[in-house]
């Protein structure tokens, strides 16, 4: 085709196909009419093939596109998802640490503020320890006291066995006691030394707790019946149980006695630095210089009448429990309550003795009414 002119036909119509611009004039000529309306047939169809592939390929990459878009946003979504349950799970972990660290931050923070305020704090609660020391001490000194009494009322009751064969081991034993009575006379006042331990302080001394001993056993048991060393007749054999038995029954009321005694024999000495020592400082500075100066020694008993009354006699507690505040005085309410139940198992020890003693009598009375 020839480089196109513009030819103005009457309506002044101009016709551009592919490119090329062809102008349509409507004139007599059918050839030229044929050559301008296929040039323009052809130039649609690649007008409209150009336009088709255009179009499939905006399609394609818009396809694309969204894929990769989802495909970024489900991968995106997926690390923010997993990022967000890990915070979750790891501030869930901390929130869990921190509430179960709770009681041990508020202990710390009640032990400063006891620590910072005396009037919430017990009255020498640190005093406790050197008071189990001493009672440690006294328990087991009393157990070995209880032990070797024990023993010697056993001796004591076979005293009369080990006379010689063929003495009369009744007259025999009361020329002994009443010599034992002469040379040693306080044997006659140490029961009522015994007696009135409890409104002194102070324990009993050696001798003084040699002397109750004999005088326990004496009235309790004034003639032990002698046993044959080698029993030879269903007689002497007899006799061997009857003063088996009898003395048996008698090892009853003769081992709560001795038990009764070792509370007033001295088991603490003197230490300054010891619980008795600072309690009798407080409540009575006398027994406190006698105690430091080692003139008289410590009983249970002695220690057991300190634990449970040392607070009522002493005045720097009650005046500590009238300033305190109300956590300090239930403090110092719980030790009392302390001291009160070892005061109770004390009171059963000696409920238990009564109740063995009780029966050993009503045994004893019994048998001789059947008798």
């Amino acid at each position: 085709m020839k480089v196109p002119t513009y030819v103005s036909n009457k309506r002044g119509r101009a016709i551009a196909v592919a490119g090329v611009l062809c102008v349509s004039v409507i004139t007599a000529s059918p050839a030229q009419a044929c050559t301008c309306i296929f040039s323009a047939t052809i130039g649609a169809a690649t007008i409209s093939g150009l336009m088709g592939a255009g179009s499939a390929a905006v399609v394609t990459s818009m396809t694309t596109g969204f894929q990769s878009v989802g495909s970024q946003v489900t991968a995106s979504s997926a690390a923010n998802e997993k990022k967000i349950i890990k915070a979750l799970d790891s501030m869930t972990k901390r929130l869990g640490t921190e509430i179960r660290q709770m009681p041990l931050n508020e202990a710390k923070m009640e032990t400063l503020i006891n620590q910072a305020s005396p009037t919430r704090r017990a009255t020498d609660e640190c005093r406790y320890g050197d008071r189990s020391g001493d009672l440690a001490t006294v328990e087991r000194l009393t157990a070995l006291q209880q032990e070797n009494l024990a023993s010697s009322t056993y001796a004591y009751n076979e005293m009369t066995s080990d006379y010689p064969e063929g003495i009369d081991t009744g007259s025999r034993f009361m020329a002994q006691t009443a010599r034992l009575i002469r040379n040693a006379p306080d044997i006659k006042t140490a029961p009522m030394v015994l007696v009135n331990g409890p409104n002194t302080f102070g324990a009993l001394t050696p001798e003084q707790t040699q002397n109750a001993f004999t005088a326990l056993n004496l009235t309790l048991n004034p003639n032990p019946p002698a046993r044959s060393i080698n029993p030879t007749s269903p007689v002497a054999l007899k006799n061997d149980v009857k003063a088996d038995l009898y003395n048996l029954r008698m090892t009853i009321p003769q081992t709560v006695s001795q038990q009764i005694l070792s509370y007033e024999a001295p088991v603490l000495q003197s230490g300054s630095d010891s619980w008795v020592a600072e309690t009798l400082s407080r409540i009575s500075p006398n027994a406190a210089d006698a105690f430091t100066a080692g003139e008289v020694d410590v009983s249970k008993s002695d220690l057991l009448r300190l634990m449970a009354t040392y607070r009522t006699k002493d005045p720097v507690w009650v005046g500590n429990v009238s300033a305190k505040d109300d956590e300090g005085v239930m403090k110092d309410l719980a030790l009392v309550k302390m001291d009160h139940l070892s005061m109770e198992y004390e009171l059963w020890v000696q409920d238990r003795h009564m109740a063995l003693l009780t029966s050993q009598l009503l045994a004893s009375k019994l048998r001789q009414e059947r008798d």
